[in-house]
């Protein structure tokens, strides 16, 4: 008999990163860290809601009731948190609706397996990064430097996580690689196009410090190129936390 599931949790781990990551980088990066993290409260509750929501009648966890009561309360709280914000405190609500009504749309049109609804997925929560910052003050290059680069990191990520750890696809972790350098390429390269916040004098350093964003994952798709290994989940997981961890410190660094 199979052992009955206390709480119903979204099964996308990689979101959970994602989703730590952008809060952080709105929180760091705005003027006012209070409104981006009471927006990302109110996402993270959007966020692990989907699992009981998504769950059908039979299936749902003992304490998934509890669960979503507890949810809406943080959702809430995270809305008054960010209240302050006056005009763009409406993300507050547009970001939750967003993310729990697209995944509940794509469950119910059975794509929430889709590599691209996983993709669409991951950048969305990337993305997010820039619309706390920009929410909480931050100049608009700032949160965009953000949205692109939590973005193209958790998008690029994508792909390489599912060759690692899934041996159907591990034939095409080539094209994986390469699809990930291109994005990350490209998102520099918008990244340093974008006007600078620094004085004028500084531009070009301003520039090219916001695009080292990027390189940490660059990093580590070469050195799988260079020397493949196998590793576990609780590996791959780590490497990614490591990743993540010093694309946050260089945006915050050079905001």
């Amino acid at each position: 008999m199979a052992k009955e599931r206390r709480f119903s949790l979204p099964h996308e781990h990689g979101g959970y990163l994602t989703l730590a990551g952008s809060v952080a980088v709105g929180a760091l990066e705005a003027p006012r860290p209070s409104v981006a993290i009471g927006l990302g409260l109110a996402l993270a509750a959007a966020f692990f809601a989907r699992g009981p929501l998504e769950q059908r009648a039979g299936k749902r966890g003992r304490f998934d009731r509890a669960l979503l009561a507890a949810l809406l309360l943080l959702a809430v709280i995270g809305g008054l948190v960010a209240a302050p914000a006056g005009a763009v405190a409406w993300l507050a609500v547009a970001l939750p609706a967003l993310l729990v009504g697209s995944s509940l749309l794509a469950r119910m049109r059975r794509l929430h397996r889709h590599p691209l609804f996983e993709l669409s997925g991951m950048g969305f929560l990337g993305a997010c990064a820039g619309l706390l910052a920009w929410a909480g003050g931050a100049p608009w290059p700032t949160a965009a430097t953000a949205a692109i680069a939590c973005a193209a990191n958790a998008v690029a990520a994508v792909p390489l996580v599912r060759s690692e750890l899934r041996p159907r696809e591990r034939t095409f972790s080539a094209r994986a690689e390469l699809a990930a350098v291109a994005l990350c390429v490209v998102g520099a390269l918008v990244i340093a196009a974008l006007p600078p916040v620094a004085p004028s004098g500084a531009a070009l350093l301003s520039r090219g410090g916001r695009s080292l964003a990027l390189v940490p994952r660059l990093v580590a798709i070469l050195q799988r190129r260079l020397a493949p290994l196998t590793l576990s989940p609780t590996s791959v997981g780590l490497r990614e936390t490591g990743i993540l961890v010093a694309t946050v410190a260089l945006l915050v660094i050079h905001a």
